[in-house]
């Protein structure tokens, strides 16, 4: 049975991938993976899947959770020595996945107001040294510590999800986050996909990025192995130049997809064979008439 994901996260071993229906796979990593690429795998590839959907809390984890909330009600009344208030308004929320995956939340004048991890690599980091900082600053510093851990293995591909907190849509001030992450970023292929408020939600109770839920998304639109015979032939070797060198788009799959095409192909000459054939029987009729005339 064949899978179509996007690369989310590349280990040293292993590889993490969203499939169609926001599950996650852990596949065994081959040479030529990279995040946000879209490959087919089969089952063999599998080490162990996941679901993304967020877990039920017990009930101690509640009353810590609870306990928690207490606490930081009673800190936001303290001023930060940073100089940022904690009833600062997000203005945009950011999302990064390399291997550690995390957000950050910024006011309209670009400096960091939250940032937290959002899985086991992410809340592992010192996020708490960006807040105060300016987006420029804060993933500068992120992109530094990329480079500079040594059990961080991607160092060269970033999914980046962004939305704005209110339904405001701001192109000048989305085009100069663009700029910035950009800039920072300029060594990494960086993907980035927009989304909106709901999707936002919707990402938080998954428990997962606001970019891995757009690029969950995104793999929705996308061409599906049993969706093949309604491609054209142009699709076809579009779709066969794109996946020809994924690392797991095995030779089964690639023979499916030539099949199709030479099945298309096949077709499209046997409608010009027909077309010539008629055109020959065309030709004979008008020979018979003019020959019928002449006798006349």
């Amino acid at each position: 049975m064949y899978f179509k994901g996007m690369v989310m996260e590349v280990k040293e071993t292993y590889a993490l991938v969203m499939k169609e229906d926001g599950t996650i796979a852990k596949i065994l990593n081959k040479p030529g993976l990279e995040i946000g690429q879209k490959i087919f795998f089969t089952e063999e590839d599998i080490v162990e899947s996941r679901s993304l959907e967020k877990k039920e809390e017990n009930p101690q984890k509640r009353i810590m959770a609870f306990i928690a909330a207490a606490a930081a009600v009673v800190l936001m009344m303290i001023p930060l020595l940073k100089g940022v208030s904690p009833m600062a308004k997000g203005y945009a929320m950011i999302t990064f996945d390399i291997n550690p995956s995390l957000s950050i939340k910024i006011d309209k004048n670009q400096t960091i107001v939250k940032a937290e991890g959002l899985n086991e690599d992410g809340k592992a980091l010192d996020l708490d040294e960006l807040k105060g900082k300016t987006l420029a600053e804060g993933s500068g510093i992120l992109r530094n510590t990329i480079l500079n851990k040594s059990d961080i293995t991607n160092k060269d591909s970033v999914i980046v999800g962004f939305t704005f907190l209110n339904s405001k849509e701001d192109m000048e001030f989305e085009d100069k986050i663009k700029d910035v992450l950009n800039n920072n970023f300029q060594n990494f292929k960086v993907m980035y996909l927009k989304g909106n408020k709901d999707d936002l939600k919707i990402a938080e109770e998954k428990g997962v990025s606001l970019g891995k839920y757009e690029a969950m998304l995104k793999l929705d639109d996308d061409v599906l192995e049993e969706k093949l015979e309604q491609l054209s032939v142009p699709e076809l070797v579009e779709l066969l130049k794109e996946y020809s060198n994924t690392p797991y788009l095995n030779e089964e799959m690639k023979e499916e997809i030539q099949d199709e095409l030479e099945d298309k192909i096949e077709d499209s000459n046997d409608k010009d064979d027909d077309s010539d054939d008629k055109d020959e029987v065309d030709d004979a009729d008008d020979a018979d008439d003019d020959a019928s005339e002449q006798d006349d």
